[in-house]
């Protein structure tokens, strides 16, 4: 959440001409926004959309996929993209991310169930669920993000993967 996955992902798209997928705003065309989903049916239930989303973006070739900041926790999610995929983490440090969830020309912190189910701060919020998740995320290809705008994060990227001149 508020990495860059979505933009960058565009980005890295758009330089590679392939085709984008954020599995959150997929599961949202389908089955309405994430905390409708979330409050209606549970977390559960979206994990499980999150699941038959990672099954079906494996059969496919050739995608820059963003994903939701859990789906490659899920041990099964990762099964299914880690042997298809190059996985690269976008990370940001707590005080980036909650600038940019908050302060962005389009920040929605409704959007971002997450955020607004407690009562914690968003920056106490944030703080735990990048200790969560950072032992699970350091085995993948790891950008900070903090310090970078979105193409120079998309550059490290591309670099990160062997893409020269793109």
């Amino acid at each position: 959440m508020g990495s860059g996955k979505t933009t960058v992902g565009g980005i890295l798209a758009k330089r590679l001409n392939r085709l984008f997928v954020d599995t959150d705003l997929v599961i949202e065309g389908q089955h309405g926004p994430i905390p409708q989903i979330v409050a209606d049916h549970g977390w559960d239930t979206f994990r499980s959309m999150e699941l038959k989303m990672a099954k079906q973006l494996s059969q496919r070739a050739g995608l820059v996929i963003s994903t939701g900041g859990r789906l490659m926790l899920n041990p099964e999610c990762a099964a299914y993209l880690e042997p298809v995929s190059d996985v690269v983490w976008l990370k940001a440090t707590s005080e980036a991310i909650v600038d940019r969830i908050l302060n962005a020309p389009d920040a929605d912190p409704s959007k971002r169930p997450l955020l607004v189910s407690g009562d914690e701060s968003p920056q106490e919020v944030i703080e735990k669920l990048l200790q969560e998740r950072d032992v699970l995320y350091s085995r993948y290809e790891v950008v900070d993000t903090s310090p970078l705008n979105p193409r120079e994060v998309a550059d490290a990227v591309l670099d990160m993967l062997g893409f020269k001149d793109v």
